[in-house]
């Protein structure tokens, strides 16, 4: 779990963030053809993930459903990051041209298995990135 937070997707921002430059994140209204400001991703915690996968094996969901644990976008997780590693690089948007990763606009319902994805103590996202980084 540490490398993906140090080299997966978040690599860049973890890497900006821990040699003091800004992180560079996807401008305000880059998003294509949504007109949504906002630009992040859906987690879910692994126990949260296990309690989701065991319910469907006990009560089958008959049909997709989605595992997710909430959203957390890209401004406020580095923002956590650069408080965790007491970086003062701040964030900065890309230029409006840039092609900048992480430029996700989706947000998932997860009613289906809202019960198991409820967050338990330490399963929030900023207890899971200081635990990542702690290591």
């Amino acid at each position: 779990m540490r490398d993906q937070l140090r080299w997966g997707a978040t690599g860049a921002l973890f890497q900006a963030a821990r040699s003091g430059e800004p992180v560079v994140l996807p401008a305000a209204g880059a998003v294509p053809a949504s007109g949504d400001t906002w630009s992040g991703a859906p987690w879910v915690h692994a126990a949260a993930l296990a309690r989701a996968l065991v319910a469907c094996a006990e009560r089958p969901a008959h049909g997709m459903v989605n595992a997710i644990g909430g959203h957390v976008g890209w401004e406020e997780f580095a923002t956590e990051l650069n408080r965790l590693l007491g970086s003062t690089g701040g964030i900065r948007p890309a230029a409006a041209t840039a092609s900048v990763p992480l430029l996700h606009r989706h947000r998932y319902r997860a009613e289906a298995l809202a019960e198991e994805l409820v967050e338990r103590p330490g399963e929030d996202w900023r207890s899971v990135i200081a635990a990542m980084l702690e290591r």
